[in-house]
């Protein structure tokens, strides 16, 4: 109740429902003024007075924003478009519908959001439409700021701190940031059930209910199976396939990743898969030829050092591993093993000290020839192929 007189002799206000104190912010919805005491010329007092219900009000209590509301709680790819996004802001009373608030963006986030419009849904309720682009951005926190409204009665809306974040924007396309083969070659070693992988590594937290896709080139289904995918954590995807020993040599296999998404649901960009991510060697080598420095051995080839046979492949082999050469018969007698190298990646000598064992390796069917075998390795491994291989000996 305001103080009885009002500042005039015999004149009492009697204020309604109201907010604040005198001479700050007040809402007094209904103010009655009574009138008593007065007299006329004569001296007669006056007749009693009924107040109004109401003579005038007071309200001098200025606005608040009472909530920020946007559309979306984050933007992404999905949002993108014409009025796409919305910003709704509730005050604490009716309010001043000519007047339009204005809204502020911190950081600015303008290559993203574009105003469109801006309308009074209800007497306390302000929305703001905005278009939004695919700036290909990720920001973490955007606060809104709120200036300018007025409430019904004219009073300017009370100085609004804004919320540390409002909503956020994630329109930024996740990439593949590598692809690790668990063995650069497949070969012989590596065939099995579930005996090769590919991680494919992206730069941001994936949609991990959401596989991508792996394309090989060339498509190696011979040798390759797939067999099952995870993501082996939230950036990290993990493929798995059976290895076949197809006996193909492929010297360049790349690998192309599409179909994945980002926690907040974006499609990753397009990947430019390298040149070749692995090989595939599960092609065994042959021997080509068997070449003896002498088609006879006889007296005059006796002495140290005095024969050798080279073995032709036919493919660059594992220099670290030795080919084993069987004689068959043994001509132990004859022949003692010295030393073994390779001569190229492709062509191996052994060298025999030759002895005169008074001898004669009589062919079959009238040829003497003795039988050898080879037993050519692994490229990758040290690793005899199980492989023998016949060839042309001595002959007598």
């Amino acid at each position: 109740e305001l103080a009885a007189g009002f500042g005039l002799p015999g004149v009492a206000v009697a204020g309604g429902e109201g907010h604040g104190a005198v001479g700050v912010e007040f809402d007094v919805d209904a103010v009655a003024v009574d009138v008593t005491g007065s007299k006329d010329l004569a001296g007669n007092s006056q007749t009693d007075y009924t107040p109004n219900a109401s003579d005038f009000d007071i309200d001098t209590l200025n606005p608040t924003v009472s909530k920020i509301t946007p559309s979306v709680t984050t933007i992404v790819d999905a949002t993108v478009g014409s009025k796409a996004f919305t910003i709704s802001v509730d005050f604490s009373e009716s309010m001043d519908t000519g007047t339009s608030p204005t809204i502020g963006f911190n950081p600015t986030v303008s290559s993203t959001l574009t105003f469109v419009s801006g309308k009074w849904s209800d007497a306390d309720t302000y929305v703001v439409t905005y278009d939004v682009a695919d700036a290909n951005v990720d920001v973490n926190a955007v606060a809104v700021s709120v200036s300018g409204a007025k409430d019904f009665v004219g009073n300017a809306q009370q100085s609004y701190t804004p919320n540390m974040s409002d909503f956020d924007i994630d329109t930024l396309n996740p990439s593949v940031t590598k692809i690790t083969p668990s063995v650069a070659t497949i070969y012989d070693g590596t065939v099995g059930a579930k005996g090769f992988t590919i991680s494919v590594d992206f730069d941001e937290s994936m949609d991990t209910k959401t596989n991508p896709t792996l394309t090989l080139t060339p498509s190696v289904s011979s040798t390759l199976s797939f067999v099952s995918g995870t993501w082996s954590d939230a950036d990290t995807y993990v493929a798995t396939y059976d290895v076949v020993d197809a006996d193909v040599d492929v010297d360049t296999v790349s690998v192309d990743v599409t179909g994945a998404k980002d926690a907040a649901g974006n499609g990753q960009q397009t990947y430019t898969p390298a040149a070749s991510d692995f090989d595939i060697d599960t092609m065994n080598p042959s021997v080509t030829a068997i070449t003896p420095s002498k088609t006879t051995i006889a007296d005059a080839t006796v002495g140290s050092k005095a024969f050798t046979i080279t073995v032709d492949f036919d493919e660059s082999m594992d220099q670290t591993a030795t080919p084993s050469l069987v004689l068959n018969p043994s001509v132990a007698s004859t022949l003692t093993f010295v030393s073994g190298k390779w001569l190229t990646a492709t062509s191996y000598r052994a060298t025999y000290d030759v002895a005169d064992a008074n001898v004669d390796v009589a062919r079959d069917k009238g040829d003497s020839r003795i039988a050898g075998m080879i037993k050519p390795p692994r490229r990758y491994a040290n690793v005899v192929d199980s492989d023998a291989i016949s060839f042309a000996g001595l002959h007598g």
